[in-house]
């Protein structure tokens, strides 16, 4: 029972987050840093209340800090931001790696269909369509496609997903 509220945390953490990012594409540093203490605290709570060493929060912290590790990639590359990185941290240090690489595969399938459906509204499924058969050679000639959009969204899907599917 106790770990559902450090879960619930995370989802309300992560739909700020996404709020956030719509409007001013940024995630603020204040909301993930003072997520990340509160993640921290409740965890080491949660395992002293349930009478464990503090062993099984390593395991929990691993998870959190080796998300810039596989991300770090796709921030070189400007694919996502440093606030999507500091969101996966927080919800990592929720989950534990096992549940964050779930949650890193499905926010990159979500991710994919959000990108898709971006593209689709700029271009329509016929262009979508021709865009696939050219292999996506041909997305130069569209400018508006530039664009970036607010990742943090696939990010709160995949981790609902993971809470739904895998945790509870």
């Amino acid at each position: 029972m106790p770990q559902l509220l450090l879960y619930g945390f995370g989802l309300m953490i992560g739909l700020w987050a996404f709020v956030s990012d719509l409007r001013t594409r940024k995630i603020p540093n204040p909301l993930v840093m003072v997520g990340m203490m509160v993640v921290v605290l409740l965890q080491i709570l949660l395992t002293a209340y349930q009478g464990q060493m503090l062993l099984p929060l390593l395991g929990q912290l691993l998870g959190g800090m080796a998300v810039p590790m596989f991300l770090f990639p796709l921030f070189m590359i400007r694919a996502l931001g440093a606030g999507d990185i500091k969101l996966m941290m927080v919800l990592g240090l929720i989950l534990g790696p096992k549940a964050t690489f779930w949650v890193l595969l499905y926010s990159l399938i979500f991710g994919g269909l959000l990108a898709l459906a971006v593209f689709a509204r700029h271009l329509g499924w016929r262009g979508l369509w021709g865009l696939f058969l050219t292999a996506g050679k041909g997305l130069r000639q569209y400018p508006q496609m530039q664009q970036t959009f607010p990742y943090s969204g696939a990010i709160v899907a995949g981790y609902a997903w993971v809470l739904y599917s895998q945790l509870l």
